[in-house]
């Protein structure tokens, strides 16, 4: 099952690289547009008991294939036009990580998009 659900991501991510727009930077510059993702693949369900938000190791935090998926995307908005970017994460530590790898300008943390989970 799990290799099915593997299997159907690449599929869609193809599919999206396919059919990305030429212009997504010129989209992403006009000030009307932004993009929106989820951290990468971080292993398991909501965060351990006891988690704090600002101990990384009490968190869930992104595995190995997390870390080279936000570095794959990052690569991904570079081929897109997109070589810097006012970069806004969740206070979470996966979310820091996956924006920090996306390797495009300053990570500014704010609670606004913090889980609520």
């Amino acid at each position: 099952m799990r290799t099915l659900i593997s299997l159907l991501i690449a599929i869609l991510l193809s599919f999206f690289a396919l059919q990305a727009r030429a212009n997504l930077a010129n989209d992403l510059d006009d000030g009307q547009h932004i993009l929106l993702m989820r951290h990468a693949d971080a292993p398991g369900y909501g965060d351990p008991a006891g988690y704090q938000i600002d101990q990384c190791s009490t968190q869930r935090n992104l595995g190995d294939k997390g870390r080279q998926q936000a570095i794959l995307v990052g690569q991904w908005l570079s081929t897109q036009g997109i070589l810097s970017a006012n970069i806004f994460s969740s206070p979470w530590c996966r979310c820091l990580d996956t924006a920090r790898l996306l390797n495009k300008g300053p990570v500014s943390s704010t609670p606004v998009l913090g889980s609520f989970f």
